[in-house]
């Protein structure tokens, strides 16, 4: 079971600066309460998963000063707060 899994009821996430590397893995869909991810300002790259744009709870994405790339869903644009 991965980390996703065990963390159902998280609501925030926000490592903005943090120095992470490496892509954002698919399962980050599984926190169905989260309402704010703030991992901008780090070195991520590959694709912005298109499992994020199944985020109900999802108010606010922040992306912002990483190598990610990829299309950007209609979903994740209409949402309250976003920097990509």
């Amino acid at each position: 079971m991965g980390v996703f899994e065990q963390l159902t009821k998280i609501e925030t996430i926000s490592l903005r600066s943090n120095n992470m590397d490496g892509s954002i893995q698919s399962n980050i869909a599984n926190l169905s309460m989260l309402r704010t991810l703030s991992i901008g300002e780090n070195e991520l790259t590959g694709n912005i998963p298109v499992e994020i744009s199944n985020m109900f709870a999802l108010e606010s994405l922040k992306l912002d000063q990483t190598r990610l790339s990829g299309t950007i869903s209609e979903s994740i644009c209409a949402l309250k707060s976003r920097s990509l």
